[in-house]
């Protein structure tokens, strides 16, 4: 799904407060590029999983939240990354 970018800057924009901790809103163009990069990402892994699970919150998403929507598809990311975490541990025992 494409998003436009006053949809997606509120989301960097918070990650941007969560990276600097609350005492900068000010970060580098490669910080910030990094930032939206992740967020593009977690919203496709979000829509992929939609999509696979039959669930079709996504096919609303603009008139969903995005900041939610990124929080599942980061939560999605973060299962995965536990699961390869675990083959590897398998596989270098």
């Amino acid at each position: 799904m494409d998003y436009t970018m006053e949809e997606l800057l509120p989301v960097v924009g918070k990650l941007t407060e969560k990276y600097t901790g609350f005492s900068s809103t000010s970060v580098t163009y490669e910080t910030a590029r990094q930032l939206m990069e992740a967020v593009l990402y977690c919203l496709r892994e979000a829509e992929a999983e939609a999509l696979k699970t039959g669930k079709d919150n996504v096919a609303a998403a603009s008139d969903t939240d995005l900041w939610l929507l990124y929080q599942q598809g980061y939560e999605v990311v973060l299962e995965k990354t536990a699961r390869a975490k675990k083959v590897y541990e398998q596989i270098i025992a």
